[in-house]
């Protein structure tokens, strides 16, 4: 059975309030799944990664291929 893991999208200022929670199976999936919806260019994301370390970065949004997205 896959396991999904829950990944939360912050806006980049100090409210604490998150965007959306999503739950996919990789970073890569979730992050492409809102990467439409949002419009900021820079988001955090927080998760708990597979070893169980729970970890919040920055992403630069949009991810992906440059060749792709400017279809």
């Amino acid at each position: 059975m896959p396991k999904n893991r829950e990944f939360k999208f912050f806006k980049d200022d100090a409210d604490e309030t998150p965007i959306e929670t999503t739950e996919q199976m990789s970073f890569k999936k979730a992050v492409k799944s809102i990467q439409n919806k949002v419009k900021d260019t820079k988001v955090i994301i927080e998760y708990i990664s597979k070893k169980g370390k729970q970890i919040r970065e920055y992403v630069f949004l949009p991810m992906g291929r440059k060749k792709k997205l400017d279809r």
